[in-house]
């Protein structure tokens, strides 16, 4: 038989085991939307058994492994799935994702040690890829403030906003390193610099709101709601916001409209129905309000405020 004859036989084979773990890949994918992690699992190493050299099927794998592992925290699935990566890292060199999530890996399992600075190279080595990577800005103030390096935590928070300015994690962090009300100021000056940029973004104006309420600056805390709310009427962070700020200046009528309303727009939203049960119990109706605060554990069963207050 001719050469090409074989040529065209490889051909349609390698067509056809490329298919299969197409097919693989997708049913893999669909699985770990479904949370079905270690069926996406199976399907992802089929996929990856049939192309070992498809980045994004190893990425998918080594995500589908993390979540078994998050699951069912045993040693061997940790490094399971962390080898998952690190293989990634040898076929696609240029894939950051590879780089961040064994650092978040890490730091999610080690909280300390010598693994952080594994960690800290790793999260730098993605960024090196991708500049814009906010998460492994993240990673990297995470790192800084577990070395007690609050200043250096703050600048890596801040480049994540700077990227992302929606960035919840990074303002938690900054929260975190700003908790005290002596410290609003400090937490405020890293805001403005995120703000340089990002001038008419509702989320920074809302996190301003949030620390001048902390100061006890109700009329900043009121006007930076109202600011947000000006440019968005259903802004629904920013509702709940000043909704609290009622309760707390005693105006229940316009705090309870204001909850009223968030729930209509979104029924699940938490906040909102813990603020209905804290006007209730300050109306006298403790009943009707361990109801509202039963409604906000269905959604968030780990709620602090709304486990405390059924008891």
């Amino acid at each position: 038989m001719s050469q090409e004859y074989y040529v065209f036989l490889f051909l349609l084979w390698l067509s056809i085991v490329l298919y299969r773990a197409d097919l693989l890949f997708k049913a893999g994918r669909t699985g770990f939307g479904l949370r079905l992690y270690e069926f996406s699992a199976a399907q992802l190493e089929e996929a990856v058994r049939n192309n070992p050299f498809e980045g994004s099927y190893v990425v998918h794998l080594g995500l589908a492994r993390l979540n078994a592992w998050a699951g069912d925290p045993k040693p061997e699935t940790y490094q399971t799935a962390r080898s998952t990566f690190q293989y990634g890292q040898g076929i696609d060199p240029f894939n950051a994702d590879n780089y961040y999530i064994e650092s978040r890996m890490i730091l999610m399992s080690e909280r300390g040690g010598v693994g952080l600075g594994v960690a800290e190279d790793l999260a730098k080595k993605s960024l090196q890829i991708d500049p814009y990577y906010a998460e492994a800005f993240l990673n990297l103030a995470i790192i800084a403030e577990m070395r007690k390096d609050s200043a250096l935590a703050a600048h890596y928070f801040e480049e994540a906003l700077l990227i992302n300015p929606r960035f919840d994690d990074a303002y938690l962090g900054l929260q975190g390193l700003y908790r005290g009300k002596d410290q609003q100021g400090r937490y405020r000056a890293s805001l403005s610099r995120v703000e340089e940029k990002y001038r008419d973004w509702p989320e920074i104006h809302v996190r301003f709101a949030e620390s001048y309420h902390v100061s006890g600056d109700i009329r900043r805390a009121v006007q930076f709601y109202e600011k947000v709310l000006s440019h968005d009427p259903k802004n629904l962070q920013a509702l709940v916001g000043v909704a609290t700020l009622w309760v707390a200046q005693g105006d229940l009528t316009r705090a309870e409209q204001i909850f009223h309303d968030v729930l209509e727009e979104d029924p699940l939203r938490v906040e909102a129905l813990n603020g209905m049960g804290w006007i209730l119990e300050k109306r006298g109706d403790p009943q009707k309000a361990r109801e509202y605060y039963r409604q906000a554990l269905t959604v968030d069963p780990y709620n602090v405020f709304a486990k405390q207050r059924v008891k």
